[in-house]
């Protein structure tokens, strides 16, 4: 789940999509599989929408919601 974050993180939405698939094979408990394949479904109908927040990072762009004082 780590890599999938990381992939999302650094805008490869198709590879995070990719490694979410495969663990949804591997994962046995149907809670779970409900649970990412709800996650894998809002990732992909919102794919052109996901903000490539390292990019903006580096871009000295608001990429967070916290508020820093």
């Amino acid at each position: 789940m780590e890599r999938i974050k990381w992939t999302l993180w650094h805008g490869q939405s198709d590879k995070s999509l990719t490694k979410l698939e495969q663990l949804m094979t591997t994962v046995t408990d149907s809670k779970k599989r409900s649970k990412l394949k709800e996650l894998y479904d809002y990732l992909k109908n919102n794919q052109a929408y996901l903000v490539n927040y390292e990019e903006r990072r580096q871009a000295a762009q608001t990429y967070t919601s916290t508020v820093r004082g």
